[in-house]
């Protein structure tokens, strides 16, 4: 899943820039970024299959516009308040039929289409990406009528699809009886979004400081200097920009009323914000490099060698990103080697030699909670142990089927359990088996942290003549869990 989806980041972003080392920055930022690390040794949540379908709903759909047209348009600021009131013109919103221009397009939009299907039934959030082809179809208003005549129909079908995709998947979540204890947890309230907010931007800072500053700041002095100059943009790269943008933007706030803040849940978002950062990324090293090649210059400032400085400037800035991840993303290889996370070996082990054979796993919780878990606990006993032939199933103590001779019935700290008073006398079972499992966290210095703190020390040290060690790990904790 994540090979498909590190593809699909580096062919949507060189599609967009026309560039490989843009597509080679996303790829990378998305593979070694901290935030969603988790992502790759959990095999429950669906936050990667999901954006396994999306991306290649998506790659799909751009390859389509690629062999349609060529998409290197112009869009002009002074056009921006005449196209603004286009949109709103009732007149303009009906479209004609598709003209794909080839029978390759054809397919490829077909398949985006077709890969849109699984993607909207993994997750609730999945909904978020309809904001990609509604931005991308108001975003029609502002080319000249023959490309939009050619793209709007295309664009305004796939909203559409999307939007009915999106209804009736959460219609039939609603409708389904497991869908009540997720729901329950999703309140729109403004301490709990607010809470939300800060715990997952400060995350999303460190895992891509400095560099989502200078790309934002960059992103934003670009298009105010087009502005005021009345340029011509690139089209394709200024749209490529804000549809990435505002979709991260999407889903990120889709899960602020969450009540609980887990970075892998802003796995979506982090797709479409690496490639944000990559395409004007390398918009500002294209900048330097052809001013070193004095092809173009900032008007009336003569950089000179700045070019070369702030060039470099930018590689290290970069380099600070990749070192810091690349770090926190060590200690995720350990447990991926080690299956040690917050249950997988101890506890899989134990239920993969003390079950029965057809026997069953029963989760001390109520139906529809703890669902990844529950999925996770079956992966890992069929994957790494081949007992596919066990069952995880749900406990009730007011069923007629309950747990037998050979059977396990689990308790864990995260489980909303069912007293022993609920079942007793209904059940026989052995003294408990307690595993405890104890997973150590080391968190590392953010780059512009560390860059902060040690200058002083390297003073105080040659002051006092000490040796100066760099130690970049900041603390560690450790985060205990028992099941039962």
């Amino acid at each position: 899943l994540f090979v498909v989806i590190v593809i699909g980041i580096y062919l949507i972003t060189k599609i967009i820039s026309g560039s490989r080392r843009a597509g080679f920055l996303a790829g990378s930022f998305f593979i070694l970024n901290s935030v969603i690390q988790e992502n790759w040794y959990r095999l429950g949540p669906q936050e990667a299959p999901m954006m396994a379908f999306f991306a290649l709903s998506l790659l799909f759909f751009m390859l389509s516009l690629k062999f349609s047209k060529n998409l290197e348009l112009s869009f002009y600021f002074q056009d921006f308040k005449e196209r603004i009131n286009k949109i709103f013109r009732v007149s303009n919103w009906g479209v004609s039929k598709i003209n794909f221009i080839s029978n390759r397009a054809k397919w490829f939009y077909w398949f985006s289409i077709v890969f849109l299907v699984p993607a909207y039934f993994m997750k609730e959030s999945s909904i978020a990406f309809a904001t990609f082809p509604f931005i991308f179809y108001l975003s029609t208003y502002f080319l000249s009528e023959n490309y939009s005549k050619l793209l709007r129909p295309r664009l305004l079908y796939y909203f559409l699809i999307n939007l009915f995709l999106a209804l009736i998947t959460r219609i039939l979540s609603i409708l389904s009886s497991s869908a009540g204890s997720y729901v329950e947890e999703y309140q729109l309230d403004f301490a709990i979004m607010f809470s939300s907010a800060q715990a997952y931007l400060s995350a999303i800072r460190i895992s891509l400081e400095p560099i989502i500053s200078l790309v934002l700041l960059a992103f934003v002095i670009q298009i105010f200097y087009q502005y005021r100059k009345k340029e011509s943009l690139d089209f394709k790269n200024l749209l490529g920009k804000v549809l990435t943008l505002l979709t991260a933007l999407a889903f990120f706030v889709i899960q602020l009323p969450w009540s609980f803040t887990v970075n892998r849940y802003l796995l979506p978002m982090m797709i479409f914000l690496v490639i944000f950062v990559a395409l004007q990324l390398e918009d500002i090293i294209k900048f330097f490099e052809e001013g070193i090649k004095r092809r173009k210059q900032i008007p009336q400032i003569e950089l000179g060698l700045w070019n070369y400085i702030l060039l470099i400037f930018i590689w290290v800035l970069i380099s600070m990103v990749f070192w810091y991840n690349f770090l926190t993303m060590q200690v995720y290889i350990g447990r991926i080697i080690n299956l040690s996370n917050n249950f997988n070996r101890p506890l899989i082990e134990y239920l993969s030699q003390n079950t029965s054979s057809e026997g069953f796993v029963y989760l001390n919780t109520q139906e529809g909670t703890a669902l990844e878990l529950k999925q996770e606990i079956a992966l890992h006993l069929e994957l790494f142990y081949s007992r596919e032939d066990i069952k995880v199933k749900y406990f009730d103590p007011n069923s007629q089927e309950l747990p037998k001779t050979g059977d396990i019935l689990l308790n864990a700290g995260e489980f909303k359990e069912f007293t022993k008073e609920s079942y007793a006398g209904k059940l026989k079972y052995s003294d408990p088996k307690k595993i405890e499992i104890t997973i150590t966290n080391i968190l590392y210095y953010p780059p512009l942290q560390l860059l902060k703190e040690y200058p002083r020390r390297w003073v105080w040290n040659k002051l006092t003549k000490m040796p100066l060690e760099i130690n970049p790990i900041l603390a560690t904790n450790q985060d205990k869990y028992w099941w039962e």
